[in-house]
């Protein structure tokens, strides 16, 4: 069978996490740089499943840049449509675990490379696809990077190419009317829609009606495992048993893995062991693109 080709558009950062549980604005000490951004964790996951991935995306020009596009490279992903910006500063994000489990972030983005985002970056990628990938953590960004978003899906779809939307709704876009709005325009149109419990719950007339109209949608349920709901059927897999060390990240890869198995044909219960199987991977190890035993 041809390797799906997977067409991911949004930021790819460099992420520092707090080594002990605590608030983020408290002094600490933080391990990383780490290879970042929800779209370049997905990217990465769905070469190292098996499909030819193209990333549009910006860093600067710096070492933090450098480490980001060599990793991708290195797991496969096509990094020729990654932009180095000079005079710019590849974007940042902190991350703080708390006692009970919950996270804080800082990030660095919009004034950074990820905020000069543009639809030349695209060149042919859009045609070129059969499936695009965005994660909705991206259109709370920056007002560029949602109008490339746009442009990329309105010509992925013209294309007949498929879209696939990971909501990844990050707490700073609940309070954003734009990206809330933007984010609900891309559910109506999506292929496959992918969301945590959360966010299942949060737009649950919007994942209704893509059912409806015949799109997959999956849930994931952190370590309960995820279902699946694709023609008329409903699939569900077990959380596999992990030590988990670091979740940040897991929904990207395991959206990745899940978008390159269907894209390429994958039956849903398959597909939804593979991304269940990614995921748990992902959080037994410190970095948000980071893996312990897969693939």
């Amino acid at each position: 069978m041809r390797r799906p080709r997977i067409l991911v558009v949004g930021e790819a950062l460099v992420e520092f996490v707090r080594e002990e549980p605590g608030e983020i604005g408290d002094q600490g000490r933080y391990r990383g740089p780490f290879p970042s951004g929800a779209p370049a964790i997905a990217a990465d996951a769905a070469a190292l499943a098996g499909a030819d991935v193209v990333l549009v995306s910006t860093v600067g020009a710096d070492a933090f840049g450098g480490l980001v596009v060599e990793r991708l490279r290195r797991d496969g992903v096509d990094v020729g449509r990654v932009r180095t910006i000079e005079r710019a500063t590849t974007g940042t994000a902190f991350v703080a675990y708390r006692t009970d489990g919950s996270r804080s972030f800082v990030f660095h983005v919009a004034d950074a490379a990820p905020g000069r985002l543009t639809e030349a970056d695209l060149g042919d990628a859009p045609e070129a696809t059969d499936a695009l990938h965005v994660s909705g953590a991206s259109l709370a960004l920056s007002h560029a990077m949602t109008d490339v978003i746009d442009a990329a899906v309105a010509r992925v779809r013209a294309a007949g190419g498929r879209l696939s939307l990971e909501l990844n709704i990050r707490s700073d876009a609940t309070g954003n009317d734009d990206a809330m709005t933007h984010l609900r325009t891309l559910v109506a149109h999506a292929d496959t829609v992918i969301a945590s419990t959360e966010e299942a719950a949060a737009l649950a007339d919007d994942l209704s009606s893509a059912r409806a109209r015949g799109a997959a949608v999956c849930v994931t349920r952190g370590h309960e495992g995820a279902t699946l709901a694709v023609d008329g059927s409903e699939y569900a897999v077990d959380g596999l048993p992990v030590d988990e060390v670091d979740p940040t990240g897991a929904g990207d890869t395991f959206a990745g893995v899940l978008v390159t198995a269907l894209t390429r044909g994958d039956e849903p219960a398959q597909a939804l062991a593979l991304a269940n199987a990614a995921g748990a991977a992902h959080v037994a190890a410190v970095g948000p693109m980071e893996r312990r035993g897969w693939p």
